[in-house]
């Protein structure tokens, strides 16, 4: 499971029926939109103890295909953005946790987090939806600023030769 957003261009862009100059002209510019919805994301994101799902975030680049993807593969992204119904969790993440944050260690650790993985055993967790609240604040500006004049004036030129 992960997560992914994608920037990619449509029509005969993206059939490569077009000007090879227009093509890639619109390729540096989703190139930089999905440079900056991962840079969004990356800062909207939970840190938890280890900061791992922060730092996950990834561009997967398909140029022939004028296509862009934003994606976190941790096992838990999809958990953290969309929430989860009550279940036991894995009681060793916990158990980490505890040790790092509450300064516990041995017995007295697991306990705790055995305590812990019960109690969210009998609760949901909320999703935090930080992907869908950052793709709809940065897509209108990323589409304003990479592909509004700038980009057409671009095409203008390529396309005069």
């Amino acid at each position: 499971m992960d997560i992914r957003a994608e920037v990619r261009a449509q029509g005969t862009l993206a059939e490569g029926k077009s000007l090879e100059g227009v093509r890639r002209s619109v390729w540096v510019h989703i190139v930089r939109a999905a440079s900056a919805l991962q840079g969004a994301v990356v800062a909207a994101t939970p840190v938890g103890v280890s900061s791992a799902l922060r730092g996950a975030w990834q561009v997967v680049y398909d140029e022939p295909a004028l296509t862009a993807r934003v994606v976190n593969n941790m096992e838990y992204a999809l958990p953290v953005e969309l929430g989860r119904r009550a279940k036991m969790p894995p009681v060793a993440p916990i158990q980490l946790w505890v040790e790092r944050k509450l300064g516990l260690s041995g017995d007295e650790a697991e306990s705790a987090a055995w305590g812990i993985a019960r109690k969210k055993a009998r609760t949901a967790t909320p999703g935090q939806h930080f992907v869908e609240r950052t793709w709809d604040a940065a897509m209108p500006i990323i589409e304003r600023e990479e592909f509004g004049d700038e980009l057409a004036l671009t095409i203008i030129k390529d396309l005069e030769g």
